[in-house]
């Protein structure tokens, strides 16, 4: 992933990534909210260029991984993935990190709303569904923002 290397290469391994977060999508989530928060809240703050391609990167992983609601662990894991980039979403001001947090967004509301029934029963468990909903408010409210800038 790391931006030294061609785009082939990048989207390559985050194809694999993808495929591995079928079976191992908690320890690959934890691997990417540790390099957002290292980018955008931590030692980088998402300051210069370099870290700002270099979080872009990353960013594009989300596309392929296997969030959703079909079972506890994925909901569990969709909601802390999803919390995690609430908080530091305020700190966004590139637009290119912007856009591509937007495009990583629009594929993880996919993959939780595609499975219709999955969706059903989810929405049917308070606290999960509670939680998702409010994470999707604070997250909307803030790109509605974003729009206007």
């Amino acid at each position: 992933l790391d931006f030294s290397f061609s785009a082939a290469v990048r989207y390559q391994s985050s194809a694999c990534l993808g495929h591995l977060s079928t079976t191992h999508l908690d320890r690959i989530v934890d691997l990417l909210t540790m390099k957002m928060h290292e980018y955008l809240g931590g030692k980088h703050s998402g300051s210069k260029d370099v870290d700002i391609r270099e979080f872009v990167t990353v960013q594009k992983v989300i596309e392929f991984l296997g969030f959703g609601v079909g079972t506890a662990a994925q909901s569990r894991i969709t909601l802390a993935y999803l919390g995690n980039l609430n908080v530091e979403l305020q700190k966004v001001q590139r637009g290119v990190l912007r856009r591509q947090i937007c495009e990583g967004l629009h594929e993880v509301f996919n993959k939780v709303f595609e499975d219709e029934e999955a969706f059903r029963v989810f929405s049917g468990t308070p606290g999960p569904a509670d939680d998702f909903w409010a994470l999707y408010n604070e997250i909307y409210n803030v790109v509605y923002k974003w729009t206007k800038k």
